[in-house]
């Protein structure tokens, strides 16, 4: 696929996430912009003159109808509320898919966690 770049500020309460080890940053996506298809997506995210290898999703959240870009900074422990992030996304990874609990959608983000890590590791 062809580099996408997103941008967006924050959301509040995009603290740290110490359940899974890096920073976890939700952007909303505006009416009448242009996306790929929802899924899960192998990025960069720039903020403050920084690039960080990142995992990302677009979804329509939890209540079904505001599309969201959440992105995962690979070990990243830091706070990003009000940020402004451009997110290149890089490579599909796979279909947005239901959890059936709050353990499964962990285990399940963990797993992409380590694929992501492995693929900026290796490379394509």
């Amino acid at each position: 696929m062809k580099p996408i770049t997103l941008k967006g500020r924050v959301e509040e309460n995009n603290e740290p996430s110490s359940t899974i080890g890096c920073t976890v940053a939700t952007i909303a996506i505006g009416q009448g912009a242009i996306i790929p298809a929802q899924g899960v997506y192998f990025s960069e995210t720039e903020f403050s003159g920084k690039k960080f290898n990142s995992i990302s999703w677009i979804n329509n959240g939890r209540d079904g109808k505001t599309l969201r870009l959440e992105v995962h900074l690979l070990d990243l422990s830091e706070d990003l509320s009000n940020k402004f992030i451009y997110v290149t996304l890089l490579k599909k990874v796979r279909d947005i898919i239901s959890f059936p609990g709050d353990e499964e959608m962990k285990r399940i983000i963990e797993f992409d966690l380590g694929e992501a890590r492995e693929w900026f590791e290796n490379g394509d």
